[in-house]
Formats: C-alpha cells, structure tokens, sequence
C-alpha cells in the first residue's frame, strides 16, 4: 500500500513538474517574441518643426496587447494579469500623455510549481522626417 502511494505520488509531481515546465516555456516564449506590429500599430504621431514625432496610444496598445496574449498563452493558463507602465526614457519618470516607452509586465500562475513573472520596455526612438 505504501508502495502505491509513494508511485502515485512521484508520477504526480513528474507530470505537474513535466506540465508546467512545457507550459512555462510556451508562455516565454509569447512574451519574448511579441512581434513588432503590436506595438506598430498601437502607435500615432503628430508634426512638430516638419518632423513627425511618435507616441504611443494607450488604449490601442493595451487592447492590441491583450489580444495578442489572448491569442498565444490563454492555451497554457487562464491566470494571468498584464499592467502597463507608461514613462519617459530620458528620466524614467512617469509619462500621462504622448508616452514614447512604456513598460510591459506579464504574470502568469501555472501550477503549484511554476509561477511566470517577467517585464519588458518598448521605446520609439525616433521620429521620421516627412518626404
């Protein structure tokens, strides 16, 4: 009876542990690869000294974000929670209008075992002169 118990037991944690490593790395994976016409298109400009000057628009960028999440790693958990940090790159400050960075940070639980956290920024470096 011990026997069976202590096998029951290892092939749980085996499969939890085999599970949840394929599932972390798949969720890894989405995130680091998040193509960059998420971002392209999330973003608008407006024409300062003939130069068109780039910023990102928040509403556009969260929902193209979390429809490309919704897409790639809903498959592998339904827990998560994404925020957005919008600042400017010069300073790090906080940034509440025609943000050019901006901060994206993803947590995901799982299982028990495995737990994702990770953060990337996305900043326009510069405009493009018209013509």
């Amino acid at each position: 009876m011990l026997n069976a118990f202590a096998f029951v037991f290892i092939t749980t944690l085996i499969m939890t542990f085999s599970l949840g490593s394929i599932n972390y790395f798949g969720i890894h994976r989405a995130f680091e690869l998040m193509y960059r016409g998420v971002l392209e298109n999330s973003m608008d400009y407006f024409i300062y000294s003939d130069e068109n000057v780039y910023y990102f628009v928040p509403e556009t960028l969260e929902r193209n974000v979390l429809d490309y999440f919704e897409r790639n790693i809903s498959r592998y958990t339904h827990e998560y929670d994404i925020s957005f940090y919008y600042f400017n790159a010069e300073n790090d400050s906080y940034c509440s209008s025609y943000c050019r960075s901006v901060k994206i940070s993803l947590k995901a639980d799982l299982n028990l075992l495995f737990h994702y956290e990770k953060a990337r920024s996305f900043s326009i470096l510069r405009g493009y002169k018209n013509g």
